[in-house]
């Protein structure tokens, strides 16, 4: 039986459909069983659905240059 930490492990997996069929099954199977993780799994596909819904926003050219700064930064101190 799938524990509910394996399947909040494998929640995005399987909104995406991404498991296999043996993976699909068995988190099926702990959701008709399982209601607090029947209930999390819909609060997942709700929430997805509602970013999917919102608009795509482009990141200023100061804020891409920022992070891109801070992540060159980063990485040269990772390496010293």
């Amino acid at each position: 039986m799938l524990s509910c930490k394996k399947l909040v492990e494998n929640a995005s997996e399987y909104v995406d459909g991404d498991l296999s069929g043996w993976q699909r099954f068995n988190v099926k199977m702990h959701l008709f069983m399982c209601v607090h993780c029947k209930r999390y799994m819909h609060q997942l596909t709700q929430t997805i659905g509602f970013l999917g819904k919102l608009p795509r926003q482009q990141p200023s050219e100061e804020l891409e240059k920022h992070v891109c700064d801070e992540y060159k930064k980063a990485m040269q101190d990772k390496q010293n």
